[in-house]
């Protein structure tokens, strides 16, 4: 069953399909990533080869805190990249169309409903954590013929790392089942 999981790990999910993607090494991911074999990482650029991107989310702001001085922008999908070359603006990820329950467009998670905003002033690295969880979930869809089986990833964090930065920020993380 193990296979399974490794052959949906090398495909390219449709969510992806519009960038060039590039698997990152366990060994350079931080300890807070999640790093078991159901899981794998991918750096995104541009078809244009640029790998530097801008990140665009749709963001909530709340004020908190005990004088309610502190704004806190939570992002949330839909998440666009720009490419910081070409300028071509494309979907990323929407939950409501992608992973598990997207697929089966039965979507719960917090979708945004401003228009996505650059969530910095900078380009940088863009990487997308997923995951292939319950394997016989995959083995029902392999057996069902259903097409692309690779979409159906169960969960998706989607990190950013500044220009010239040692340090990732996690913009977004889903569970799409």
């Amino acid at each position: 069953m193990e296979q399974i999981i490794e052959e949906l790990k090398k495909r390219k999910p449709s969510f992806v399909s519009s960038f060039e993607i590039e698997e990152v090494s366990n060994s350079i991911l931080p300890k807070k990533w999640n790093k078991s074999d159901l899981f794998t990482t991918k750096n995104i650029s541009c078809t244009c080869g640029q790998k530097q991107q801008f990140l665009l989310s749709s963001q909530s702001k709340e004020t908190k805190g005990l004088f309610k001085k502190k704004e806190v922008t939570t992002h949330l999908a839909p998440i666009q990249i720009k490419c910081g070359a070409c300028n071509k603006i494309t979907l990323l990820l929407n939950p409501e169309i992608h992973g598990w329950s997207g697929e089966f467009r039965e979507s719960a998670a917090l979708i945004g409903s401003d228009e996505p905003q650059m969530y910095s002033t900078e380009p940088g690295d863009v990487y997308v954590n997923y995951s292939y969880q319950g394997v016989e979930n995959y083995q029902d869809l392999i057996e069902d013929n259903i097409p692309k089986p690779e979409n159906y990833f169960d969960t998706v964090t989607i990190y950013f790392k500044p220009a010239g930065s040692d340090s990732l920020d996690e913009v977004v993380s889903y569970v799409c089942t």
